[in-house]
């Protein structure tokens, strides 16, 4: 049997999202002045959907409020990722190679 090719979850099993995940968020409440509890924090650890985390962040505010932090939190990744070389999991790219 020839193997033509590997396919791999790049989030959490080659690159460490998680910490990026939660600095964005962080980043985008902080300047809200809005709390991030831990609930929040545990979900974004756990990989929980953008707007499952938000609710628990931020359980009473609009639908409005909630797009806006949505899209701002995802902006926020984004200029993370931009600013980051190597944000792979110690070992990873050895593996690939």
């Amino acid at each position: 049997m020839t193997t033509g090719g590997v396919l791999f979850d790049l989030d959490g099993v080659l690159v460490d999202s998680a910490a990026f995940h939660l600095r964005a968020y962080e980043t985008v409440f902080g300047e809200e002045g809005l709390p991030f509890p831990a609930v929040a924090r545990s979900a974004v650890i756990d990989g929980k959907a953008r707007s499952h985390v938000i609710d628990l962040a931020a359980p009473f505010a609009s639908p409005a409020v909630k797009g806006r932090l949505a899209d701002a939190k995802l902006s926020a990744l984004e200029a993370l990722l931009d600013d980051t070389t190597d944000c792979s999991v110690p070992g990873a790219t050895d593996t690939i190679h």
